[in-house]
């Protein structure tokens, strides 16, 4: 048999044509870390299951933030605990109920 009788049009492609999106829950992203699989100085979110990768914090931004968390502080004064840019991991639980 020769190699272009293998290569025949005739035959039907086994993989996929497009890429196929996979979308990483919370657990799959710290599991990417705890194992070494993603860079621990990477500046990533994971936002709807998909990860960014953030742009360096500069120093417009920093002062942005800075006089944004001052105004805010002033605004709640003792009545509410503001903190600035700390990492959250919000997840939405079902069936909790209000205290």
């Amino acid at each position: 048999m020769s190699a272009s009788a293998s290569l025949s049009p005739t035959s039907q492609p086994t993989a996929r044509t497009s890429p196929v999106r996979r979308l990483w829950s919370v657990a799959d992203f710290h599991r990417m870390g705890e194992t070494g699989f993603l860079d621990p100085e990477a500046r990533l979110e994971l936002i709807e299951g998909e990860l960014f990768e953030m742009a360096p914090i500069g120093s417009f931004h920093a002062g942005t933030v800075s006089i944004l968390n001052r105004l805010f502080m002033r605004a709640v004064s003792d009545t509410r605990c503001l903190c600035a840019n700390w990492q959250l991991c919000w997840t939405i639980i079902p069936n909790l109920s209000p205290i």
